[in-house]
């Protein structure tokens, strides 16, 4: 429950000095397992909560990496209520497995299907988040059948 209502005051502080949007949902039982001591920084750098917005007046979005190991992130992703070309979708949050890709960048992966205001299911995104150098951003890419957007996300916690 600290988790939540911290979460909530750092959603308050982030949005009412960035314009990052306070509507994004988030399931309510968020803990966070420190990574191995033996998994490489650059991937152990991935846990925590992360913030983005997609490109093209996209949705604000929160990522949050809850475990991961080498081989996959065990992660949280929720974005806000958007208009898009093919309609309005309406604000959501999953939980995923995403694959874990090492390298130089690692980075992680996972398909999402989009859902509309309509009800009708969208088309399936494939999802990539790569590390930076700096461990403190991460660049989002999601490419969709007829579009791509990108995104760089900035830690929250």
């Amino acid at each position: 429950m600290k988790e939540i209502v911290f979460l909530g005051l750092v959603l308050l502080l982030v949005g009412s000095s960035t314009g990052f949007s306070q509507n994004i949902p988030l399931v309510k039982d968020i803990e966070i397992k420190v990574p191995s001591s033996e998994l490489p920084k650059e991937i152990a750098a991935f846990s925590g909560k992360w913030k983005g917005t997609w490109s093209g007046g996209g949705a604000d979005f929160i990522l949050v990496v809850k475990e991961i190991n080498l081989e996959k992130a065990e992660i949280i992703y929720a974005n806000t209520e958007t208009d898009s070309v093919w309609g309005r979708m309406p604000a959501s949050s999953s939980r995923i497995t995403a694959k874990v890709i090492p390298g130089d960048n690692p980075k992680i992966q996972f398909n999402r299907v989009s859902r509309w205001k309509t009800g009708n299911t969208g088309s399936r995104g494939l999802y990539t988040f790569e590390m930076q150098k700096d461990s403190k951003t991460l660049k989002g890419r999601c490419e969709w059948p007829r579009s791509t957007t990108k995104a760089t996300l900035e830690r929250i916690e």
